[in-house]
């Protein structure tokens, strides 16, 4: 015969099975959260996205430092003493290699600061942010122990295109006078047989023209390379190299001398990894480089003076952030 279960027990199961249940809701919800000291960490900026989100986050063995740039694209920090050559001395620290362009833009930023020249030594030191989408340095400082100085450079956004600036406003590159190239092309460095030279990002058939009096050397028109001329200015005692033109100008012929102003040629011509641009460099009679920037007169442009509030604030905005990267590379390295 089947006995009925009693209320009392009956209503004893229920409260049971009820706690059971709020006691198991409750465990989710304390493993499902994410940790506290990870959320504390979060740099909300904007507010829908947070550091921790990033491959390159705080559960990195080696973190890096992840901000944003004043147009709110994300941002990398690294800051490194020079322990060797700048991709060395980032491998060590970081346990990351460094992309080509972004060493390239590097070694142009203090190219300018240098005196037209890359002289680096051992614990001088670098601190930049740049932009991963295409490796472009947003803010780069350099501490020289040979200059015994600090070096800042900002990237600044005109109305029409980004710029570097130094604090005062002044902009890179500096604009040669009499040089071969009409206004003021944007630069970028190349290697030649372990000298740096600079790359001159011509208009689309920018016209390049002789600087001074000149004895045409040799010259070449070849579809691979692009058109190479070699000048010697006799009345300065250097040699002069034009290369990757787009086009040589026909009517110049090897051996003979022509007035400052001819043209050479025109820019125009594509590399094989796609870069536009015309090299030209100088060199002594011995071999030694020279920089066609310490040879010619430069000018240098200022930023209107209505730039200069929009301009501070991005000095503050990055060195601001530069005080955070430091704060945060305290904690692991």
């Amino acid at each position: 015969m089947m006995t009925r279960p009693r209320p009392f027990l009956l209503l004893a199961l229920t409260v049971s099975l009820a706690l059971n249940i709020a006691a198991a809701i409750l465990l989710w919800r304390h493993y499902a959260a994410p940790p506290t000291e990870l959320t504390a960490e979060c740099r909300l900026y904007p507010e829908q996205e947070c550091s921790i989100d990033f491959p390159a986050s705080l559960r990195d063995h080696r973190p890096l430092f992840s901000a944003y740039s004043i147009r709110g694209d994300r941002t990398v920090f690294l800051d490194f003493s020079l322990q060797g050559t700048i991709v060395e001395s980032v491998t060590e620290k970081y346990g990351r290699e460094l992309p080509n362009d972004l060493v390239r833009n590097i070694q142009t930023l203090i190219y300018f600061f240098l005196d037209y020249q890359v002289r680096l030594g051992t614990n001088d030191r670098i601190a930049l942010f740049y932009r991963p989408s295409d490796n472009r340095i947003l803010y780069l400082r350099l501490r020289s122990r040979s200059y015994n100085a600090v070096f800042e450079t900002f990237l600044y956004q005109t109305a029409q295109r980004e710029i570097y600036t130094t604090a005062d406003g002044s902009t890179f590159p500096p604009c040669m006078k009499n040089g071969p190239f009409a206004g003021c092309p944007p630069v970028r460095l190349e290697k030649r047989h372990d000298v740096l030279v600079p790359l001159f990002l011509l208009p689309q058939n920018g016209e390049v023209r002789l600087p001074f009096d000149a004895w045409i050397i040799s010259l070449t028109d070849f579809s691979r390379n692009g058109g190479a001329v070699q000048v010697t200015f006799p009345d300065q005692g250097l040699v002069g190299f034009f290369d990757y033109l787009g086009t040589v100008n026909p009517q110049v012929k090897v051996g003979k001398r022509y007035k400052a102003g001819t043209l050479v040629g025109t820019g125009g011509f594509a590399k094989r990894d796609g870069a536009d641009g015309v090299r030209y460099y100088l060199e002594r009679r011995d071999g030694t480089p020279v920089s066609p920037f310490f040879f010619h007169h430069t000018t240098t442009t200022v930023l209107p003076a209505e730039e200069k509030v929009n301009l501070t604030i991005t000095q503050n905005f990055y060195r601001n952030w530069h005080r955070q990267g430091q704060e945060f590379e305290k904690q692991y390295y």
